[in-house]
């Protein structure tokens, strides 16, 4: 792994934590500002903003560290005495209390909401590949050309470097391949032919015979193995 994507993943995996740190001191400054104009008995109110923002955009991980994050900052800047995590008056408390209840419940509602459109987006993305896929096989009549339309498929749903190996004159040949320039080496060989050979799953780094980077997994019709 680069260094490059490294910082890459730190920084998708630190975003919706630091995007939500954002939020909730925006709110408390908003919330502040309005204090400072009019009385509101119910300011807590806002906080739920913070914590559906990031269910939302971050699923429900996300809306759980935001709640926390309002609860401190509504204890801190809003209860008194002011500027402590401390509570003098015991109804403050079970405001305090309601205000997680409340966050806890929105987070987990726009999380499960965040969820289900993602599912559903990855499924409609699923069915036009899938449509798109079965239409360009429709008309295809060449073994090569139905390959090609194959591995190019597998290799953009899996996000993976794909090759069709077949039999020629008892040695296994590449047939297709995506993208285009995938070369196998020595190993990769080995271990395509230790799989179509045993027709079991050969390769990978744990593979203590052939040790290749590739997994190869032998590829059967209703009768016999193809390739």
């Amino acid at each position: 792994m680069t260094r490059a994507s490294s910082v890459l993943k730190l920084t998708r995996l630190l975003l919706p934590g630091l995007e939500a740190l954002a939020v909730t001191a925006l709110v408390t400054a908003g919330g502040i500002a309005i204090l400072e104009q009019v009385e509101l008995p119910n300011i807590s109110l806002i906080f739920v903003i913070p914590v559906l923002a990031a269910a939302v955009r971050h699923g429900l991980f996300a809306s759980l560290w935001a709640a926390v994050l309002s609860v401190l900052a509504y204890d801190y800047f809003f209860l008194p005495p002011l500027y402590h995590f401390t509570i003098a008056d015991p109804a403050d408390a079970v405001s305090l209390v309601f205000l997680l209840l409340v966050a806890l419940v929105a987070s987990a509602l726009a999380a499960q909401a965040h969820t289900q459109a993602r599912v559903a987006r990855d499924e409609a993305r699923v069915m036009a590949q899938l449509y798109d896929f079965s239409r360009k096989i429709a008309g295809v009549l060449d073994l090569d050309d139905l390959l090609w339309i194959v591995v190019a498929y597998l290799a953009r749903s899996l996000n993976a470097e794909v090759v069709v190996l077949m039999p020629e004159r008892g040695k296994l040949a590449s047939r297709a391949a995506f993208p285009p320039d995938a070369l196998l080496d020595k190993t990769d060989l080995e271990a395509a032919q230790r799989a179509w050979s045993y027709d079991y799953r050969a390769g990978g780094i744990n593979d203590p015979v052939t040790p290749s980077p590739r997994i190869f997994m032998p590829v059967r019709t209703g009768r016999s193995e193809i390739g």
